[in-house]
């Protein structure tokens, strides 16, 4: 989750500074050689590709993480399946002692059940991440098919150049350019402009066409330049920026600029140190290049010419030989490169609350002073809620016919609230044994008026009796407690004692069947 956090800040940070390159491009041009603006949008793309920068310290915009929204909205998921099941809105919990005798949960155990809803709970970060995961594949394999698709083309049509004159001129470019990689130069009839493709075995095509000797040689300059910058590496490197920020529309308007200035970048290079009649004859020569070429432009490949809309810009380009640039251009890469580390520092989505235990913890703190492995329970939801402001972590979880709910302050730890709930809960035989032997027998009496025979039974389990089964479920004596009561009432048509009593701070509420001894049901709260 961090990684994808990071990801998103580092592409809305440098989208805004993709914006204000293109805002100043028409100065960039004017002042900035080619060369450094093509390395400006290299930093640009490693840094889309690299979401980690270096904190120098407090960031100047902060706003909401909407992963700490999305958290909330899986939190109220589970809680809404749960409630579904029965499980977590109160007075219809399975465990609740009003509801003793309910076969429900009989015949569909806690765990089982509780395993389906966390299972069957899609979180909606999930979901994000899943949308966003399909994006990516979605743009990757349509390049990847694209330029599989161009390979074939050429295996099935490209001829291999057999005019020695050509392959001598190729040749001796080469090693003019101390080019020592083989590369194959191929004749194809389906391309309408000089195109290099191939990362691991490059190739050089050529569309059939009758050119001039000097015509052919700034071509194959050109192109083999391309090979000399690593464009085509270049390339892959915006394909994958694509694919990871598949949903940013910046980003597919940053790729064409990309590509020209790879093209200004090698005509730059290739008319390095040539007079003006050399740059108009090689702007001629690409003006002869618009309309031949019919064809959208290829993954993984470069065009010696691209698109009508470039082209005026790319002419001025040649043209242009102000040798005062050199300054601004290192001062323009250098600026890009402070702005791209520094971007960590510039806008950061809002932490998770600052302090906070975090989920596992809490669940840690609830299972060791409930005296539990987590491999012993099965959890039903541990949510982070606020009451009056105050954040704490809701812990719920079963052990056998136990449920057992904590709630423990998000920033210390410290449970400010448990909560045990019985079902079927039987009182230990000896207490039983005590029970019963204290009990007494009914004598029968009878009633000559009716003829019937009736027969009157004392109370199974008397007022101390129930105090003393309390006391030692709570592992109590009665010296430790400081207020007792005593009280009958009737629970679903049950009569019960509800016996109440405090120690230490913690407040103990107990419901006994009057009639059997059973306990029914338990709380223990803390009192602050």
């Amino acid at each position: 989750m961090n990684f994808t956090v990071r990801m998103l800040e580092s592409g809305v940070v440098l989208s805004g500074i993709i914006l204000l390159l293109f805002g100043a491009s028409a100065v960039f041009r004017k002042f900035v050689f080619a060369k450094a603006r093509y390395w400006m949008w290299i930093i640009l793309l490693v840094g889309l590709i690299v979401p980690f920068r270096p904190l120098t310290g407090a960031t100047m915009f902060t706003v909401e993480n909407p992963f700490e929204a999305i958290s909330a909205e899986m939190d109220q998921t589970q809680d809404i399946a749960a409630q579904s099941a029965g499980l977590s809105e109160p007075g219809a919990q399975a465990v609740q002692s009003s509801n003793v005798g309910n076969d429900a949960l009989t015949a569909q155990p806690v765990t089982e059940l509780s395993d389906r809803i966390l299972q069957t709970s899609l979180t909606l970060s999930d979901l994000l991440i899943a949308i966003w995961a399909a994006g990516a594949i979605v743009v990757s394999v349509k390049h990847i098919r694209e330029y599989r698709g161009f390979l074939r083309l050429i295996r099935r049509w490209g001829r291999p150049v057999t005019d020695e004159r050509l392959l001598t001129l190729f040749e001796k470019i080469k090693s003019d350019m101390n080019i020592q990689s083989e590369i194959k130069l191929i004749v194809c009839d389906f391309i309408g402009t000089p195109m290099l493709t191939g990362l691991f075995k490059p190739v050089v095509l050529l569309p059939k066409s009758d050119l001039h000797s000097d015509e052919m040689a700034l071509i194959l300059e050109h192109e083999l330049t391309h090979y000399k910058h690593k464009d085509l590496w270049v390339n892959l490197l915006g394909i994958l920026v694509l694919a990871i920020h598949c949903f940013n529309p910046i980003i597919y308007l940053s790729l064409p600029m990309l590509y020209a200035e790879a093209e200004a970048y090698c005509d730059e290079d290739v008319l390095k140190n040539k007079n003006k009649e050399h740059r108009r004859f090689y702007g001629e020569l690409i003006i002869s290049m618009i309309g031949l070429s019919t064809q959208k432009p290829v993954a993984l490949s470069t065009c010696f010419y691209t698109n009508k809309v470039s082209i005026k810009r790319r002419l001025m380009n040649i043209m242009e030989t102000n040798n005062k640039k050199k300054k601004l251009s290192g001062a323009a890469v250098a600026l890009t490169l402070c702005a791209t580390l520094a971007s960590g520092s510039l806008f950061a989505f809002a932490a998770p609350v600052s302090g906070n235990i975090g989920a596992e913890k809490a669940k840690t703190i609830a299972l060791k002073d409930a005296g539990l492995k987590a491999s012993e329970v099965s959890f039903v939801r541990v949510k982070l809620e606020k009451d009056d402001g105050v954040a704490h972590y809701d812990v719920e979880f079963y052990k056998g016919n136990v449920e057992y709910d904590y709630e423990i302050a998000a920033k210390s730890g410290a449970i400010l609230e448990k909560d045990t709930d019985i079902e079927n809960y039987s009182v230990p035989s000896a207490a039983q044994n005590q029970t019963t032997a204290s009990s007494g027998s009914a004598s029968g009496s009878n009633s000559s008026g009716s003829g019937t025979t009736s027969s009157t039974k004392s109370s199974a389990v008397t007022t101390e009796q129930a105090k003393t089964i309390a006391l030692n479920h709570a592992g109590l004596k009665a010296s430790q407690v400081s207020y007792m009561s005593v009280k009958t009432d009737y629970e679903n048509g049950v009569k019960v004692y509800e016996v109440d009593f405090y120690s230490s701070g913690v407040e103990y509420d107990y419901d006994i069947e009057v009639a059997t001894g059973k306990i029914l049901s338990y709380d223990q709260d803390y009192d602050d």
